[in-house]
């Protein structure tokens, strides 16, 4: 068969080195899952034990338990016993189904070995193809493992077959068109460089796009830098009017310093709401010498008792919230 010319020669390539890696190692594949199929059988594990966990069952030795319960050792006449002794890992009935953690190894010989969850055993329901899972004859489960291995088997040599007549059809098929893979290179190396030349553009579209967001976040932030400064700025006007509006309501004898018995009439400084401002009240707003001029008035104590300050109601200063902040 002749390859089509729109083939692109990177394409073939892959697929040359993609066939024949298969070929090289089908036969391969093929012997080790034959072996597999074939099995060890059981030997002198404990029943359900898998040939990987055979070196913790020594014969008469005890069964060191693992997970939650290393540490603990089993007799090794407690084994498959139906009492599960290792909850955690279950090494201690892997024949039975006591212990819920625990894996019952089917050797499936003439197949492949598998596990099956330990409370699967004796259920009635053939788990293993060889039956093993079911030991106590509660359910019929004829070994079926030589008929689904041959089986298996058949279907393993039918694909190493279709693969090796895949890779013939394929070398063929490469040999066929090797005159289009020069051709191909030559479109590949051009479409190479317009690559190169659009990469090279983007780059430079992309290096003057980031040269201008700098600046424009440059400019942004100066802006918000300076529209901070004139907020912060105007709130500090408005507290120090807001200050001194409230230092001359609060002077009721108009001779520069608020006392203690100036603030008898703000029950807002009613903290322990007792009916009256007392000295400790009064201290905490005028601090302990219980008085305060206008100057120690608009540093200290304004900020401390602004938020709760009661205007008089003929008081004609606006209260403005300067929370709220607005950006451009």
């Amino acid at each position: 068969r002749r390859l089509k010319t729109n083939m692109a020669a990177p394409l073939l390539t892959r697929r040359v080195y993609t066939v024949m890696a298969w070929h090289r190692i089908g036969v391969s594949l093929l012997l080790l899952v034959l072996c597999v199929c074939v099995g060890t059988g059981e030997g002198k594990s404990p029943r359900g034990a898998s040939p990987d966990s055979a070196h913790r069952y020594v014969t008469g030795q005890p069964l060191t338990c693992g997970g939650g319960d290393e540490g603990k050792t089993v007799p090794y006449k407690h084994i498959n016993d139906d009492y599960c002794d290792c909850p955690d890992d279950g090494a201690d009935e892997p024949g039975t189904s006591a212990c819920p953690n625990a894996s019952f190894y089917c050797a499936n010989k003439g197949y492949k070995p598998s596990s099956i969850p330990s409370s699967r055993v004796n259920d009635r329901i053939c788990d293993c193809c060889d039956g093993s899972d079911e030991y106590e004859d509660l359910a019929d489960c004829p070994n079926t493992c030589h008929d689904i291995g041959r089986a298996y088997r058949q279907e393993l040599l039918q694909k190493v077959e279709d693969s090796n007549t895949g890779y013939n059809i394929r070398q063929q098929y490469i040999e066929d068109n090797k005159n289009i893979f020069s051709d191909k290179q030559d479109e590949l190396d051009t479409i190479t460089q317009q690559l190169e030349m659009l990469e090279e553009l983007q780059k430079q579209l992309e290096a003057e796009k980031e040269s201008k967001e700098t600046l424009e976040k440059e400019a942004l932030e100066e802006h918000q830098l300076l529209w901070e400064e004139k907020r912060k700025s105007e709130e500090e006007d408005w507290m120090l009017d807001q200050a001194q509006a409230a230092f001359a309501e609060l002077d009721n004898d108009r001779n520069g310093i608020i006392t203690y018995t100036e603030l008898e009439e703000h029950t807002e400084f009613d903290i322990d709401y007792s009916g009256d401002v007392g000295e400790d009240e009064a201290s905490w707003v005028l601090s302990d010498d219980l008085q305060a001029d206008i100057q120690e008035f608009v540093q200290s104590v304004w900020s401390r008792i602004h938020g709760s300050y009661r205007w008089e109601k003929n008081s004609t200063l606006t209260v403005v919230d300067t929370t709220t902040t607005t950006t451009t």
